[in-house]
């Protein structure tokens, strides 16, 4: 009879055991999903909360049930998840967008770069392998300049109608380049090799007006300079890298395994970009996000976005006068890489000292360009800023082509070798790192960005081409020089206090610091 009791007993305080333990575990999930809705409320996830978690562990006494406990966490940030409200969804998928759009024109623009100079920098072993001279190997890059030129309006309508396109193309059209290039080198089929050319100057026909269409499209104001500059610099940094690398291969038989390394590279850049691409679209945000309004352009398109920029540089001679000032400046910039071997081989400088030169003048741009984009959120710190870039490129090139005019600078000594580098680094900062204020400060004048950099690219290439030609001698660094005085000048004007003035049609002003300058 006793042990009947106490096994009536048992089971009683079993049952208790047992009802005060769903008891608990009930008072969990009520507390937790009070947790939970609090935090809703709030928008702030209430696993970003640990104090709270452990309070009611330590006050239920979970632990005695770990397995249930986990699957009462997961199951509420997974509910959690899914009620997350609209608002902060869209604004994670414009991040989202925005930044998978940024990456994928880097790698474009990267690749082209990094392709486009290639025979330039092996032109000894391309000639000797393919059985060329010099002249014939330096018309390659010749064709790819041109090419791009001949193409540049085709991709700034495609740039400023279908941007998706444009990265497309440029990826596409970059792999193609360079799955050619591997078959002309394998064979040492010379009309190949122009073909690759062609193909990749297709490539580059949208990469010149994309970053800046880009970035005012998917940016927030404040987010433009900082956005526009990481492209552009990318460009720069994939000029670094076909610069360099191919010096890792000194012998003919050596350009078989360095194209077919470059090739591999560059697709595997290019697929990376096209999927960053579809990330991008997948992310179906609403189409208002991303409209010319939001970024303060009238919405032309097509032949009247032209017609739009040549109207208003008729009536803001200072616009025009800015643009022409940052493609010559650009031009310079663009010139100067290549004029520094032939300027150094006048005055005893070894090809290392050159390739060392040209080192530091590109990294110093892409450290300088993309410190600026991010400092410089402001349009009232534009202009300054472009003020202290010209004249820092024009002391520097105007101290380089004293020193070596005057023989002070020769290969024979390392003080010279040093001078010669901290110079061409505060050259390669201010020319190279311009660009993406540049960009922005032209992007006041509310034409699209698109047709501004078509124009403004036009006189980069122009000026690049002739400077490269006639800067090329032991007094190379003073023409550039003067080229780098005219655009420093120009400038200036179109800088002035007196620019602030309105439009004879709309009445509205065109520039005004002061209240660009407050925009959040």
């Amino acid at each position: 009879m006793a042990q009947r009791g106490g096994a009536i007993s048992s089971r009683r305080s079993m049952s208790r055991v047992g009802t005060a333990r769903l008891l608990a575990l009930s008072a969990v999930v009520v507390l937790f999903l009070s947790l939970y809705q609090q935090a809703a409320m709030q928008h702030v996830p209430f696993m970003l909360s640990p104090w709270k978690l452990e309070m009611a562990l330590s006050f239920l006494e979970l632990r005695a049930l770990p397995g249930l406990g986990f699957l009462v966490l997961v199951r509420l940030a997974k509910h959690y998840t899914q009620a997350q409200t609209t608002e902060t969804s869209v604004a994670d998928r414009e991040a989202r967008e925005r930044w998978c759009m940024l990456l994928a024109v880097c790698l474009c623009t990267a690749t082209n770069a990094f392709v486009c100079m290639t025979f330039s920098v092996m032109k000894v072993l391309t000639g000797e392998a393919f059985e060329k001279d010099d002249q014939e190997v330096a018309s390659l890059y010749t064709i790819w300049l041109g090419a791009v030129a001949a193409g540049l309006t085709v991709g700034t309508l495609m740039t400023d109608r279908f941007e998706g396109v444009a990265v497309i193309v440029s990826a596409v059209f970059n792999m193609a380049s360079v799955i050619v290039r591997v078959f002309g080198v394998q064979q040492r089929n010379y009309t190949l090799l122009i073909v690759s050319q062609l193909l990749c100057a297709v490539g580059a026909w949208p990469i010149f007006t994309l970053p800046g269409e880009v970035s005012h499209r998917y940016f927030p104001v404040r987010d433009r300079p900082f956005a526009t500059s990481i492209m552009w610099q990318a460009n720069y940094f994939g000029w670094l890298l076909g610069l360099f690398w191919p010096w890792m291969f000194t012998t003919t038989e050596g350009l078989d395994t360095l194209f077919s390394i470059e090739a591999a590279l560059s697709i595997v850049w290019c697929l990376a970009a096209l999927v960053l691409f579809t990330v991008a679209k997948l992310q179906c945000l609403s189409p208002v996000f991303r409209t010319k309004e939001i970024s303060g352009f009238s919405g032309h398109a097509g032949l009247s976005g032209f017609k739009e920029l040549f109207q208003t540089m008729a009536r803001q001679p200072r616009f025009a006068l800015e643009l022409i000032s940052h493609g010559l400046h650009g031009g310079v910039a663009f010139a100067t890489p290549s004029a520094v071997f032939f300027i150094f081989g006048h005055h005893n400088f070894s090809t290392r000292a050159g390739a060392a030169a040209n080192g530091v003048f590109i990294l110093a741009g892409n450290v300088c360009g993309i410190w600026l984009g991010e400092r410089c959120k402001s349009p009232s710190s534009w202009h300054p800023v472009l003020k202290l870039c010209y004249g820092v490129s024009l002391l520097s090139l105007v101290t380089l082509g004293v020193l070596m005019g005057g023989g002070h600078l020769n290969g024979d000594s390392y003080l010279s070798l040093a001078t010669v580098l901290t110079f061409c680094t505060a050259c390669g900062a201010s020319s190279l790192g311009f660009v993406g204020i540049g960009v922005e400060s032209s992007s006041l004048y509310k034409v699209s960005e698109a047709y501004v950099g078509w124009f403004r690219e036009f006189i980069v290439l122009g000026s690049a081409a002739y400077l490269a030609y006639v800067a090329v001698g032991g007094n190379g660094f003073s023409v550039l020089a003067t080229a780098m005085g005219l655009c420093t000048v120009s400038v200036l004007i179109s800088l002035s206090t007196g620019l602030a003035t309105r439009s004879r049609e709309t009445g509205t002003p065109i520039y005004a610091p002061l209240v660009i300058g407050s925009l959040p």
